[in-house]
C-alpha cells in the first residue's frame, strides 16, 4: 500500500510540474498582453478591464479608446515652433502640420496663436 502511495504521489508532482510549466507559458503572454493592445503600463490595463467588468459589456468604451489612442504630451520647444511657423508659411494646414510632427491638432493650434498665425474671428450678431 505504501508503494502505491508513493507512485501517486509521483504522479501528482509530475502533474503539478506540467501545470507550472504551462502557467508559465501562459504567464509570459498575459504579461504581454496590456503593450500588444496599446495600454502603457499594467496598471493602465487592469482599469480598463475593471471598467469593462462594471459595464458588463465585452467592448471598450469610447472613453477608453481616447485614452488608449492619446498620444504622448508633446513639450513645445524653439524648434518646433519654428518648424511650425515655416510649414505654416507654406501654407500647410493644421492637420497636415499635426501629422507632420507628430502632434495633436490642438498643439498646433496652441502654438500658432501663441505666434499670431490665426485669424480671429468675429461672430456676427
Amino acid at each position: 500500500m505504501k508503494i502505491s502511495t508513493f507512485h501517486k504521489m509521483a504522479r501528482l508532482r509530475a502533474q503539478a510540474d506540467a501545470i507550472e510549466k504551462k502557467w508559465a507559458k501562459h504567464r509570459a503572454v498575459l504579461l504581454k498582453l496590456p503593450t500588444k493592445l496599446g495600454y502603457r503600463s499594467m496598471k493602465e490595463f487592469v482599469a480598463a478591464l475593471g471598467e469593462i467588468n462594471k459595464t458588463g459589456s465585452g467592448q471598450v468604451s469610447s472613453q477608453q479608446q481616447r485614452h488608449m489612442s492619446r498620444k504622448v504630451r508633446a513639450f513645445v520647444t524653439p524648434e518646433l515652433t519654428s518648424k511650425v511657423k515655416e510649414m505654416v508659411e507654406k501654407g500647410k494646414t493644421g492637420r497636415e502640420i499635426a501629422e507632420n510632427l507628430h502632434l495633436a491638432t490642438s498643439t498646433v493650434q496652441n502654438i500658432k496663436t501663441r505666434m499670431g498665425l490665426t485669424k480671429v474671428r468675429r461672430h456676427s450678431k
